[in-house]
């Protein structure tokens, strides 16, 4: 892909600074689903490790800060403009394109936190991330799975599909690279999701009170046991993936 096509698909991939706010308003790293996939997304990386870590479209930081905190090297880069989520320490470059950094092969991992479902071409975007990092050890990914899941939530926050695990492993495989692991997670969410998908609200909500991060703090436990106990290959609403570059 030549650069001017490639910078069109990642500005066309970023978000407004109004979206942001939509999707991460503040406190929404102490929503259930924040702090669920937070843990999961650590508990998978220790598993496996390469480091440093960049964080391709990072947002408001909340996975980027929280896997800083938990002593992971782990810069961030988004093109878009926002604002850190309060008390985030993480190095997180804004109105950036990551293909442009100067330090691309310092990294020996990158991260893609539910980001290429917005990108029009995914598959020509994961290529050029393989071409960009020379070191790349590993690729992290979260996506949201399941297109019987779609609603106006998706369209609202500018996806192009929602992921299987039979997909997304073409799209790996399609550019250049191992899968190594995958599987989906938050189960219990796929029901109420597939009943209520008419009436899904488009805006994410974070805690409110002490007793509202309480309960979600109870929900996030839980999405977190199930994720030990429910065989991947059930159904969940996102799906987590690590792949590693092709080496013939």
């Amino acid at each position: 892909m030549d650069k001017v096509k490639m910078n069109k698909v990642v500005e066309n991939s970023g978000f407004s600074s109004e979206l942001f706010e939509k999707i991460y308003p503040d406190g929404i790293e102490n929503s259930f689903w924040s702090w669920a996939r937070n843990h999961i997304i650590l508990r998978i990386i220790k598993k496996y490790r390469a480091e440093p870590i960049l964080d391709i479209g990072a947002g408001r930081g909340v996975v980027t800060c929280f896997l800083h905190k938990a002593g992971l090297k782990i810069d961030g880069v988004e093109i878009g403009k926002t604002n850190l989520i309060p008390g985030c320490s993480a190095n997180i470059k804004y109105s950036q394109d990551a293909f442009s950094l100067q330090n691309k092969k310092d990294y020996k991992a990158v991260a893609l936190f539910d980001v290429i479902e917005h990108v029009e071409d995914q598959i020509e975007f994961l290529k050029k991330i393989k071409e960009n990092f020379p070191n790349l050890v590993y690729l992290y990914i979260t996506v949201p799975a399941r297109m019987e899941l779609w609603s106006k939530f998706d369209e609202i926050q500018g996806h192009k599909l929602r992921y299987d695990l039979k997909t997304l492993k073409h799209h790996l495989e399609s550019a250049g690279y191992k899968l190594v692991y995958s599987r989906y997670f938050f189960h219990l969410l796929y029901v109420p999701i597939f009943i209520f998908k008419k009436k899904r609200s488009e805006n994410m909500t974070a805690p409110k009170n002490l007793f509202d991060i309480f309960f979600n703090r109870i929900l996030g436990l839980y999405f977190l046991f199930e994720f030990s106990f429910i065989p991947g290959w059930v159904c969940g609403s996102s799906i987590i993936a690590v792949a590693g570059p092709f080496i013939s």
